[in-house]
């Protein structure tokens, strides 16, 4: 079992174990993979897991999860994820996105309407603007939020989202009053993206749900890379991959962090908004004064191992989500990797007992 210690609060996650999809494994025509959004709808005992496709078949799954048969090993198989439907995502008008038109990133029930909050990074590159949209749960359509500008590219090459760095996640308070998203490194007008020598302060939006009004801007301030790269010129990264809503105001925070040869770096952290300067008044984030939302270490995934004694393998973790009460009474966290449909990679999914509070 792993202590956590989190301000003046102290929980305990004890990993159950996990479970593995191969790359190439088929459902209902598709293939499984890319999933880097994920959440539970503790009404019907079914998660939904949004892939990242940038192909014309924007898709999500709903699946089941059974924690009995997960286990802490090297090779824990795959028969507790059972995929029951998969629902394509629909543009306005109930029409299929045109082809790497969107890139979908996260997805969230909201505990009231039942209806999914997604997000699409977009692609900069090609004039693809990143969005927050909400729709029903066969995929069709319901709105499109508006951003703030400072998310936007009108102000020139130099301003809005990074290419594959912009809305990585999606949370839901558990009222379902707000909406939260946010960027995986800071905004071309903000400041750098994570280095190894530099944190990356990324910009968090929060909308009122039933007016889809953007209510405020907070600073999530990303840890540095954690490892060199081992390879010349490698890529280094360290990014937002995920937000959880734990109450209306904390969160817990995924960092994922990747350098090319080296070890993938998982990270959680508790943070609130509640300390933090509302910076949607600022255009740019160079120069001005203003309190980060304040973050406590929460879990370092490097630190588990399986009951052999030798260490847990990483995958590429882009989604967490709450899961089912457990017969004691206790709460499950789950975690699943975006194996970037590649054969060198595999969906994963790690389940944790939550015992404590986690605020």
């Amino acid at each position: 079992m792993l202590a956590l210690a989190a301000g003046e609060a102290l929980a305990q996650l004890r990993y159950i174990g996990q479970q593995i999809v191969p790359t190439g494994h088929r459902f209902q025509g598709t293939e499984v993979g890319g999933l880097s959004g994920l959440d539970f709808d503790a009404d019907t005992g079914i998660f939904y897991a949004i892939s990242d496709d940038r192909s014309r078949d924007a898709r999500f799954y709903a699946l089941t999860l059974d924690l009995d048969r997960f286990h802490r090993a090297l090779a824990p198989g795959m028969a507790g994820v059972r995929f029951t439907a998969v629902h394509r995502l629909l543009d306005a008008g109930g029409i299929a996105f045109e082809g790497r038109s969107v890139d979908p990133e996260a997805i969230r029930l909201h505990p009231r309407t039942k209806t999914l909050l997604w997000s699409s990074e977009g692609d900069p590159r090609r004039g693809i603007a990143p969005f927050l949209r909400e729709t029903n749960a066969d995929g069709t359509p319901v709105r499109v939020f508006v951003l703030p500008p400072q998310f936007l590219g009108a102000g020139g090459a130099a301003h809005g989202v990074r290419d594959n760095l912009a809305f990585e996640s999606v949370a839901v308070t558990p009222s379902g009053a707000r909406v939260l998203t946010a960027v995986e490194n800071a905004l071309k007008q903000d400041g750098p993206r994570a280095s190894r020598r530099e944190a990356s302060d990324c910009r968090v939006v929060v909308f009122d749900h039933a007016s889809g009004r953007a209510l405020g801007q907070y600073v999530y301030r990303v840890d540095p890379v954690v490892a060199p790269s081992i390879l010349p010129n490698g890529l280094e990264t360290n990014g937002l991959a995920e937000l959880i809503a734990l109450d209306e105001d904390s969160f817990i925070a995924v960092e994922r962090s990747f350098s090319a040869g080296s070890r993938l770096s998982i990270r959680l952290y508790l943070t609130r908004t509640a300390g933090a300067s509302d910076v949607s008044g600022l255009d740019t984030l160079a120069g001005a004064t203003y309190a980060a939302m304040p973050k406590d270490p929460l879990l370092d995934l490097s630190g588990l191992a399986n009951d052999d004694g030798s260490p847990l393998w990483l995958d590429n973790i882009e989604a967490i989500s709450l899961g089912p009460i457990l017969p004691n009474g206790n709460r499950t966290l789950v975690l699943v990797s975006d194996n970037n449909f590649r054969a060198s990679q595999q969906t994963q999914f790690l389940a944790f007992e939550v015992v404590g509070p986690l605020r």
